[in-house]
């Protein structure tokens, strides 16, 4: 994304969204911004690392949220609303050590993701962007 050095995992694009130099999306043109983990983040260090990504793109006004398959609820480096600042969804709880997964309740999993991407799709609206003769992005 244009003026972030930060690694996104999955960018959700408002409609017409097009890359410059077929890499780079200017951040008005992103909807939601997701660091998504089959399993949680890594330590703190994991943790710490998906704050300060988040912190830099909030700053360009880029919507963030955190999105894990399955995680340990008792984990005490799991990512969470409180600690990023931002949404966060586990689609599964694993019961136990290497125990069997258990599906989230209401409000925290599927349902709740879709209806914060619907929301974040629906509130950003943007202005066409236009690249000046010397590549910088305005509005």
């Amino acid at each position: 994304m244009g003026g972030s050095s930060s690694e996104i995992d999955l960018l959700v694009l408002h409609k017409n969204a097009s890359p410059w130099l077929d890499l780079l999306y200017d951040p008005r043109e992103v909807a939601v911004a997701l660091e998504v983990k089959k399993h949680g983040s890594y330590a703190m260090q994991g943790r710490d690392k998906i704050k300060a990504d988040f912190a830099r793109l909030g700053k360009l006004g880029v919507v963030c949220a955190y999105v894990t398959f399955e995680d340990r609820e008792s984990d005490c480096y799991r990512p969470t609303e409180e600690f990023l600042g931002v949404p966060c969804f586990a689609l599964a709880w694993h019961e136990g050590s290497n125990g069997p997964l258990l599906p989230t309740k209401d409000g925290e999993g599927w349902e709740a993701l879709v209806s914060f991407l619907q929301k974040a799709i629906a509130k950003k609206k943007i202005k066409t962007p236009c690249v000046t003769s010397r590549g910088a992005l305005t509005s």
